[in-house]
């Protein structure tokens, strides 16, 4: 799928089959092998059989699923299907979870009041209220800060509006959700030292088992990692 054109339904009606949604989220890229297919059906308003993998799970062992494309959505690089199924409620799958895929001859009627922009807003709204569940409050210097919005994405905008005032060395107190506890100790741990967490204290004990972990890996006795270079001696002032 390249820019230019978005393509549209075989009897030419107006409406986006594409939507392209930018702003940083689940950020990255993924092999999707049938993207091509899936195109192809909604080019042609064609009916698809997939068999689809469930996030961490196994392969698909089930019948394949009958579904109506209705869109295809890439957020910051990761590719969605929206699709209706026979009893016509829409969802969405994630088009690299999708294992196999064919174009079937039975055409379908797309709905005439369905817009792909605004059903993606409005799921992905519900999505993003399901999945932070947990208030964590910290502390974040201005190298955090500046760094929130490429690691958090979206989210961070409104965390940062509702921030507490910088102290005089710049830190300023911020809420942020995650889906739980585990998610948001492997999420703040990389930011070290320029993270603060004031609560729930359980994460600020986890956070800090994560360090000591990180110590033990890599100058415990155990450690295969390279001996850091020794600092040079400080020099005497005359």
């Amino acid at each position: 799928m390249h820019g230019g054109r978005h393509p549209q339904p075989a009897d030419g009606r107006d409406a986006a089959l594409v939507h392209l949604d930018m702003p940083r989220w689940f950020r990255g890229r993924e092999d999707v092998p049938h993207l091509r297919t899936l195109a192809e059906a909604l080019r042609r308003g064609r009916r698809l059989a997939l068999r689809y993998r469930r996030a961490d799970g196994p392969p698909p062992s089930g019948p394949e699923r009958s579904v109506s494309p209705l869109g295809l959505v890439n957020k910051a690089g990761i590719w969605y299907l929206v699709a209706a199924g026979r009893g016509g409620r829409v969802g969405v799958y994630r088009a690299g979870r999708i294992d196999a895929v064919a174009v079937l001859a039975e055409p379908f009627d797309r709905p005439v009041d369905f817009e792909l922009r605004a059903f993606w807003e409005g799921w992905l709204a519900e999505f993003e209220a399901s999945r932070h569940r947990l208030p964590v409050r910290l502390r974040a210097s201005p190298v955090a800060l500046a760094a929130f919005g490429e690691v958090f994405g979206d989210g961070a905008a409104g965390a940062l509006d509702a921030a507490g005032p910088p102290d005089e060395a710049g830190w300023r107190e911020v809420t942020l959700s995650f889906e739980h506890e585990p998610a948001a100790a492997h999420r703040l741990a990389g930011f070290g030292g320029e993270v603060e967490v004031l609560a729930p204290p359980s994460l600020s004990e986890r956070l800090m088992r994560t360090g000591r972990g990180i110590l033990d890996r890599y100058a415990g006795p155990g450690s295969r990692c390279p001996a850091p270079p020794a600092a040079p001696p400080a020099r005497r002032r005359t």
